[in-house]
């Protein structure tokens, strides 16, 4: 008697991931995936490391793979580190978004934290209460423990230089 397995159907979703680049000034690349059922965030790395490359965002010598995160209304809710099926925050209808990584010293990751910076603008509204309206998707990057609040407004400041100047 002879079996044959039976072949599963796997679901593919099309989705739309956004790759931030360090630079405020570049714009997002959005790229479009036809991802299976069981992507991972492993794989999704890997290809959106080689279309920043095609798009010019990044340098060749570029090594550091993107952070991915799940946003929702322009903040960034989670990480995702872990390597897991992206299935599951794809149907909960999540924004997943890519953010460029700086490439650290050798044996300096201890010594790092992420930091989320956020675009708001106050407004003024005389029918219901003033309050912030995030401009833009916020983004994320690294610093050092080490430095003390003006290093660190320092650093803000030149990612934020070329918009001011």
């Amino acid at each position: 008697m002879l079996s044959l397995p039976i072949p599963q159907a796997t679901k593919e979703y099309r989705t739309i991931i956004r790759y931030y680049p360090l630079s405020l000034l570049k714009k997002p690349l959005e790229i479009h995936f036809l991802l299976g059922e069981y992507s991972t965030i492993s794989e999704i790395r890997q290809k959106i490391q080689e279309q920043a490359l095609k798009a010019g965002l990044i340098p060749p010598d570029h090594k550091e793979l993107p952070f991915i995160a799940r946003v929702k209304g322009k903040s960034v809710v989670e990480m995702l580190e872990r390597e897991k099926f992206i299935k599951t925050h794809i149907e909960k209808g999540d924004e997943i978004c890519t953010f460029e990584r700086i490439s650290l010293p050798e044996h300096q990751t201890e010594g790092h934290f992420i930091l989320e910076l956020k675009f708001a603008q106050f407004r003024r509204n005389y029918l219901f209460m003033s309050g912030q309206q995030q401009i833009c998707t916020s983004r994320l990057i690294i610093a050092n423990k080490a430095w003390t609040v003006r290093q660190l407004k320092i650093e803000i400041f030149k990612l934020l230089q070329p918009i001011i100047a």
